[in-house]
């Protein structure tokens, strides 16, 4: 995960003669390496990385750790859609704010 400052992400050609590509720059708060997360386009043996900026920082983690992770980011993504679909609601929308975030939260 980039923490600070860029990084350009190349990819060998598949050829010994063919130039390397640059197939996308990634910026504070991109994942890298993880395939549910670039779609596996860091997992390729031909693709590396570089820095773009000075003073990047990237931040590594266990993959089972990071799993966990993932997991909560994206079931906190679907509650605030829901939250959001409440509040879009003629019924709903009259509810007390506390009373959306607790159904939300925690009943979902």
């Amino acid at each position: 995960m980039i923490t600070t400052g860029a990084i350009i992400i190349c990819k060998h050609p598949n050829t010994a003669t063919g130039p390397t590509q640059i197939i996308k720059k990634s910026v504070e708060g991109d994942i890298i390496g993880f395939d549910e997360g670039d779609g596996g386009l860091t997992a390729n043996p031909l693709t590396w990385f570089m820095a773009f900026q000075d003073g990047t920082e990237v931040v590594f983690l266990e993959l089972d750790a990071f799993r966990d992770l993932w997991k909560l980011h994206s079931k906190m993504f679907e509650q605030m859609i829901v939250l959001k679909d409440l509040d879009s609601n003629e019924s709903f929308r009259q509810l007390d704010k506390t009373t959306k975030y607790m159904l939300v939260f925690e009943h979902m």
